[in-house]
């Protein structure tokens, strides 16, 4: 049984208003090694820090966030001799981290900045802290062998210094305990969640309208463009497309292709991105997500929305989709079969919004930050109790 309460704890690194925690030894001093890309700051309902601040208290887990390396005296240091801006952030996080991690019982990461920590453990023999480590992604099957058989054998060294790796679909977690000859329950699958409050605030100040042929189509990362732009073009349709992208400040680019209108919306405020969701009549998630559960987010957010959905098969939806319940899927790649679904929710009003009536119910009930940030406290638990 948990006991008792600390009434504060030090808030290292960000300022978050943390609850009171759970004291005596149900207590874990947990590390999040959260570094966003670009325009992510400006995303409000991050599943990883709202977690920190409204679930993993309650379970005796005291949350502390990875500085931003580009404020260490190191990182400048490094920039003097001209090394490029992610080596001088790696060398800074893995300096950071070994200097600093005795202060914590369990790391959390993911690619980039958690596998570094991992890397670390590995070569030096850690006993703690714990790593906990979210796979997204193995290797690029496409890539010649060499670089299949190398990544492969970072990916094992990488494997030994984590307690336990956590995949957000089930069938992904099967392939990473195989592929990297992990021992039983060391890898598994945890249910990736959002901050559905977040958006039930958001819609109380929001008057719905949506636009019978208006498309939202969201920025997420491997988006397929070839199999939207065919399966749009012959369909007299305005698409509003979202990007964050490095190269570009907020700007906007309108193009014609066949009898659609295509609206490129770049590095647009988080508040613009939610009312165009909301003012459409439906949301298209076109991915590549094979090997990669591509606009999973995306997904999430649109279904607290409460918007119709289309979305590639694949591992975006396996786990979070009953296809033609909760949205409607198509074969990656299958241009005739997307526009077909388009065509079904454009003429079918009443399908559309049953679609997103479930899914936000379903979202609500499964997905919420409750259920999905306890189920993650409790994988960080067991990671302290597996060598």
């Amino acid at each position: 049984m948990m006991r008792g309460y600390f009434s504060s704890f030090s808030k290292l690194f960000h300022d978050i208003d943390n609850p009171e925690v759970k004291n005596g030894s149900d207590s874990m001093r947990l590390l999040i090694m959260s570094t966003t890309d670009f325009g992510e700051h400006e995303i409000k309902p991050n599943f990883y820090e709202a977690c920190a601040r409204k679930v993993f208290p309650e379970y005796g887990i005291q949350p502390h966030f990875l500085p931003d390396p580009c404020t260490q005296p190191l990182y400048r240091y490094l920039k003097r001799f001209r090394l490029g801006s992610g080596v001088a952030s790696i060398l800074t996080i893995a300096w950071w981290t070994v200097r600093n991690r005795k202060k914590f019982d369990v790391i959390l990461g993911w690619h980039g900045s958690g596998t570094i920590v991992a890397i670390i453990r590995a070569l030096f023999c850690w006993r703690r802290p714990s790593i906990c480590l979210i796979l997204y992604r193995l290797y690029n099957p496409n890539c010649t062998k060499w670089k299949v058989y190398l990544k492969r054998f970072l990916l094992k060294f990488i494997s030994n210094g984590c307690n336990i790796i956590l995949a957000v679909d089930h069938k992904q977690a099967a392939f990473f305990e195989r592929e990297l000859d992990r021992l039983p329950g060391t890898t598994t699958a945890f249910r990736y969640g959002i901050d559905y409050e977040w958006f039930e605030n958001y819609l109380k100040n929001f008057s719905k309208f949506s636009k019978r042929s208006y498309i939202f189509c969201p920025g997420s990362a491997y988006r397929n463009d070839t199999t939207l732009v065919k399966a749009i073009s012959d369909m007299e349709v305005e698409v509003k497309r979202f990007q964050l992208i490095n190269e570009k400040g907020r700007d906007s680019a309108l193009h014609k292709i066949g009898k659609a209108t295509i609206i490129n919306m770049y590095n647009m405020p988080y508040v613009e991105y939610v009312s165009a969701c909301l003012s459409s009549a439906v949301v298209i998630i076109s991915v590549y997500n094979h090997d990669k559960p591509a606009g999973l987010t995306t997904l999430l957010e649109c279904m607290a929305l409460g918007r119709p959905i289309i979305i590639t098969k694949g591992l975006s939806s396996n786990d979070y989709v009953i296809n033609g319940v909760t949205a409607l899927e198509y074969k990656a790649g299958d241009w005739l079969e997307l526009q077909k679904q388009i065509s079904k929710l454009l003429e079918n009003y009443e399908l559309a919004e049953e679609l997103a009536r479930t899914a936000r119910e379903t979202l609500k009930q499964e997905y919420n930050l409750d259920k999905c940030g306890a189920e993650l406290a409790g994988h960080l638990w067991r990671s302290m109790n597996l060598g």
